[in-house]
């Protein structure tokens, strides 16, 4: 058996999205739930589950175009599902949860990274340290259409458009020192502005100021998610992300590892290493052989040709194959798989039946309900609480305030991100 790469323990998380990531999923709902995909009962009833039973997070989708299905392939439209504001969502969540982390997705390539931070951060705040950042990048010029701000860039700018948003955002986290907040009477001090510090990015894609309006929350760095299927994607990855989601199936598991240790090494990148995550879509069923005939009858609703297709390896077979092959990827040294469920159904039936044999197996412990909530960063073995990168600055010059360059001025006048318009 080989050791996994990071120190934190095997973890499991849920995919979800609308009814499922099949696009006809919502078909086989059960009665009356269809009209429920917007009801906050809807996505509480399937997190607290979830919860319940173990798993250890959930990841909210997020898109800025009506779509359907897996990232690589389009559904017909009248097909598609509606999408809710997944950071809202997660928000809305968080007090209804006490110890399941909960990892929005925010389209980064439109989405400004101030607005980003602050939503994080607040989530991170109302969820007591269970917050994390799924960082997408879109190519789409669908999506870029849709805002009607830019047109659609090529894969180079993208990429160093979303390293640049990535580092505003944790300069931004870090931009109040933990013992900002004062609150002292005696002099009608409730900050200490002297610990606030402008984020001070200057770059191609963003001019930002700062400081955050949100104070360093209970994680400091909630941990950032990307998905990496390309060299640059891996790129952007090993350059900026804390755990980072892999796709089996055109690749295998080690080559698939292989690939993002080099690409830390071909960014120079210091400190922990990549939490290396495994997708998965599942489509689970009986014993009895019934359930691909099942999963054909709902891809001939899908009215296309070659039927669904996944970025990622579907496994359309029984809970025991399931288990098995989770199995074979903590036997391989991975840090956990993130389950994308197919339909409604499966997510129950993977919580309740496929978890529970992963117990048995010793590659996840059992629920403790009393155990006190983790943060999402503990779950996934990484540092605590990262030191903020400003209070070192501040601590080296005793007696003082900090250099001027990253002191914010002793005003309640919040400086505004800018953004520059993008080369042509």
């Amino acid at each position: 058996m080989t050791r996994r790469q990071g120190p934190g323990r095997f973890t499991v998380g849920l995919a979800l999205q609308g009814a499922g990531w099949h696009p006809a999923a919502w078909t086989v709902l059960p009665r009356g739930d269809g009209t429920r995909l917007t009801e906050l009962g809807y996505w509480r009833d399937l997190v607290q589950h979830a919860e319940r039973a173990g798993i250890d997070y959930v990841t909210f989708e997020d898109a800025y175009q009506i779509e359907g299905g897996a990232p690589d392939w389009e559904a017909p439209r009248d097909l598609a599902e509606v999408s809710l504001d997944a950071t809202l969502l997660a928000a809305s969540l968080a007090p209804l949860t006490k110890r399941i982390g909960l990892v929005p997705t925010i389209g980064l390539t439109h989405a400004e990274p101030f607005h980003a931070a602050t939503s994080i951060q607040t989530l991170d705040h109302v969820s007591l340290g269970r917050a994390g950042l799924r960082a997408k990048l879109s190519a789409s010029a669908a999506e870029a259409a849709s805002f009607g701000r830019k047109s659609s860039l090529g894969l180079d700018a993208i990429f160093a458009e979303g390293t640049d948003a990535v580092e505003v955002i944790r300069r931004l986290w870090d931009s109040w020192e933990d013992d900002a907040v004062i609150r002292d009477e005696s002099t009608g001090r409730f900050i200490d502005a002297d610990r606030l510090h402008y984020a001070d990015f200057e770059g191609e894609h963003f001019s930002v100021k700062g400081p955050s309006i949100v104070p360093r929350s209970p994680q400091g760095q909630p941990p950032v998610f990307a998905l990496a299927q390309a060299e640059e994607s891996f790129d952007f990855a090993a350059r900026q992300a804390d755990v980072v989601f892999i796709t089996p199936g055109r690749s295998t598991v080690a080559e698939l590892v292989a690939t993002i240790r080099d690409a830390e090494l071909r960014v120079g990148r210091t400190g922990e290493p990549l939490r290396i995550v495994a997708d998965l879509e599942i489509f689970l069923g009986d014993e009895d052989g019934s359930t691909e005939e099942h999963f054909r009858a709902l891809d001939e609703r899908v009215r296309a040709d070659s039927g669904y297709r996944s970025d990622t390896r579907v496994v359309v077979r029984s809970n025991v194959i399931t288990a098995e092959l989770i199995a074979k990827y903590a036997d391989a040294g991975l840090d956990g798989v993130r389950v994308r469920p197919l339909t409604h159904g499966d997510v129950a039936e993977f919580v309740d039946r496929v978890r529970p044999m992963l117990e048995a197996r010793g590659i996840v412990a059992p629920p403790n309900p009393r155990e006190k909530s983790p943060s999402l960063r503990k779950t996934f073995g990484l540092v605590p609480r990262p030191a903020n990168r400003f209070a070192a600055s501040h601590a080296e010059r005793p007696g003082t305030a900090g250099s001027a360059a990253t002191r914010a001025p002793r005003s309640s006048t919040q400086a505004a991100p800018a953004r520059k318009a993008h080369r042509a």
